[in-house]
């Protein structure tokens, strides 16, 4: 039986390495953030954490006001300077309300004691040896400094603008999850990209306020069909950013800590979804 019952829940992965659950705590009705996560089952979002607690995240994820006061105090306690959501990584249907154990016996059991990797690989590891498959991915990805707040008279200036193609080999999420799985492609080669400067703009300064489209494009096609939207800002307390990724509900990233010389793509990449990818091979363009 689990100790503590969340409800509009996410999981979060700190700059220490550690990830902890936070969300609504039905039991005791007050706000709630848990110790550094050791185990986590995905099947049947159930967890336990370093303090001996076992955790049952219920419904789908969300948003808690009182949660994240919580936060806020505990990421001033535990020295916590930058942060990530992984909620969509970790739980590929958080938007289905009710845990996969409930439709299938659980297969997998995520194994998450080992949290001190760099947060690009810690990953969720599986018993099971996961099917990889090869695929063809192009991507457009467009950058416009955004007026701060936005002014909708005025239009967006575009500071950047990239056009990709590779062939990467993916490990399929189960459930199957289409936009995390191109995202992470789009990570992959727009990291070569970056990595080797064959992008120009790679180090275009990043405004205060950027707004970042990245589409799925059709060979022989100059735009694409829109996959995810990221509002990128920097204030005082780092860079963070509100990714909008089809029907789901507004993913909150950040903050994350400012590093000097940084430009847009760079930031980008930090923000971007992690699933086991293998480049293959690049056809590279640059519009």
């Amino acid at each position: 039986m689990s100790d503590v019952i969340l409800e509009r829940w996410t999981i979060r992965e700190t700059n220490h390495g550690e990830r902890h659950f936070t969300g609504w705590n039905v039991v005791d009705a007050e706000g709630r953030v848990s110790t550094p996560i050791q185990t986590f089952d995905p099947v049947t979002r159930t967890g336990t954490t370093a303090s001996g607690s076992c955790y049952q995240l219920r419904g789908r994820a969300g948003y808690d006001k009182d949660a994240e006061h919580v936060w806020q105090y505990a990421a001033r306690m535990w020295k916590i300077t930058s942060w990530i959501d992984v909620t969509s990584t970790l739980v590929p249907d958080f938007k289905n309300p009710n845990p996969r154990s409930d439709m299938q016996a659980p297969t997998e059991m995520a194994n998450v004691s080992s949290l001190n990797a760099d947060s690009d690989s810690a990953q969720t590891q599986f018993d099971a040896e996961p099917a990889s498959r090869l695929a063809t991915i192009r991507y457009r990805a467009i950058a416009y400094e955004a007026e701060q707040p936005v002014n909708r008279s005025l239009p967006n200036q575009l500071r950047s603008e990239v056009v990709d193609e590779g062939r990467v080999a993916i490990v399929a999420l189960d459930p199957p999850d289409s936009t995390l799985e191109f995202l992470a492609c789009v990570r992959v080669l727009l990291g070569e990209r970056v990595m080797s400067r064959a992008t120009r703009q790679a180090f275009v300064a990043l405004p205060s306020r950027t707004m970042v489209f990245i589409e799925s494009v059709e060979p022989g096609a100059h735009v694409g069909e829109k996959v995810a939207k990221l509002d990128v800002t920097v204030d005082v307390d780092g860079v963070r950013a509100g990714m909008f990724l089809d029907e789901r509900p507004r993913i909150d990233l950040g903050p994350l800590q400012t590093i000097n010389g940084e430009g847009i793509w760079q930031t980008v990449l930090r923000f971007l979804p992690t699933v086991e990818v293998q480049r293959e091979s690049a056809q590279d363009t640059q519009s």
